[in-house]
C-alpha cells in the first residue's frame, strides 16, 4: 500500500516538474546588474525585466540642439582648438536663445574688476566668463540652483571647494574659481572649448567616458546657448576676441546705447 502511494506521488510530482518552463526558457528575461549599472542613461531606472528604461526626473526640460551637433561634432576625435570660430558662429546663427547686449553689459558693468582679475589670474577671456555667467545665472550672484549650486558661475560645493573658494556667493571669489575651472578644462581638452564647455556643465567624468560631448539633453543644449552668448559678448570688446583665453578690454560706455557710465548701468538695475 505504501508503495503504491509512494508510486503515484512521484508521477503526480513528474507530471508537475515537466509541465514548468525550463527556467532558460522563462519569458522573464534576466539581464546582468553590472552591465545595466555601465550601460544606465543617466538619471534613469534600470529595469532587469525586459522593459524600457524609466524616464529621469527633469526639472527643466532641454532642446538637445541637435542642428547645432549636425555641424559641430561632438567627438573627442575632432576636438582641436582652432574651432573655436566656427562653434560660436554656428552658434549664433542657429535658432539658441541668447542674452541680450543690455544684459551682458549690465553684468559686466557690476563685475568688472572681477572679471580683469579672473583674467590675469586664469588667463580666460571676459567675453567668454560673461557668456557663461550669462547663461548660468543671468548674472544673479545669490543665484541657487535645485540641485545646489551657487552663484554667479554655478559652482557645486565640492568644486567651490576644490578651486579655493570659500563663499560661492561672493561675486569675486565665485566668478575667480569659475574661472580657474573652466581654464583646467580647456587644458584637459586641447584647448578645445566645445569640450570645455561640456566638462564644466556635466563634469570631466562623463565627457571622459562619452569621449567627446554626452549625450545628455542639458549638456547638448549649454554649449551652443554659451556660444551664443560669447558671440554677443564679444561685441562689447574695443577688440573683440577670437580664442578663448584673448584678453577682451570691455568698452561698455560704447556698447550701451544711451551712453551711460558703469556705475550709472550697474545702479540702474
Amino acid at each position: 500500500m505504501v508503495r503504491t502511494v509512494l508510486r503515484i506521488f512521484v508521477t503526480a510530482l513528474g507530471i508537475a516538474v515537466t509541465a514548468l518552463p525550463a527556467l532558460g526558457q522563462s519569458s522573464i528575461q534576466f539581464r546582468s546588474v553590472s552591465s545595466e549599472l555601465a550601460n544606465r542613461p543617466r538619471g534613469g531606472v534600470i529595469d532587469l525585466f525586459g522593459g524600457a528604461p524609466a524616464s529621469p526626473s527633469v526639472t527643466r526640460p532641454q532642446d538637445s540642439a541637435p542642428w547645432y551637433w549636425e555641424v559641430m561634432s561632438p567627438q573627442r576625435a575632432a576636438a582641436d582648438r582652432m574651432r573655436f570660430g566656427e562653434a560660436w558662429r554656428a552658434a549664433a546663427e542657429g535658432p539658441v536663445g541668447r542674452p541680450s547686449a543690455a544684459t551682458l553689459t549690465r553684468i559686466a558693468a557690476e563685475n568688472r574688476a572681477a572679471l580683469d582679475r579672473a583674467y590675469a589670474r586664469s588667463s580666460l577671456s571676459q567675453a567668454l566668463l560673461l557668456a557663461v555667467i550669462a547663461t548660468e545665472s543671468a548674472g544673479r550672484a545669490d543665484a541657487i540652483s535645485p540641485k545646489g549650486a551657487v552663484g554667479l558661475m554655478q559652482l557645486m560645493p565640492g568644486t567651490a571647494r576644490e578651486v579655493g573658494v570659500e563663499n560661492p556667493l561672493d561675486a569675486a571669489q565665485n566668478i575667480a574659481g569659475g574661472a580657474r575651472y573652466l581654464s583646467r578644462q580647456l587644458l584637459a581638452h586641447e584647448g578645445d572649448a566645445i569640450l570645455a564647455l561640456a566638462a564644466y556643465n556635466a563634469g570631466p567624468g562623463a565627457v571622459d567616458r562619452a569621449s567627446g560631448v554626452p549625450a545628455f539633453a542639458e549638456t547638448r543644449a549649454y554649449v551652443p546657448k554659451v556660444l551664443a552668448a560669447f558671440a554677443v559678448a564679444r561685441d562689447l570688446c574695443l577688440d573683440p576676441p577670437v580664442a578663448p583665453r584673448a584678453e577682451c578690454v570691455l568698452d561698455l560706455v560704447t556698447a550701451h546705447p544711451d551712453g551711460e557710465s558703469e556705475a550709472e548701468i550697474a545702479a540702474a538695475d
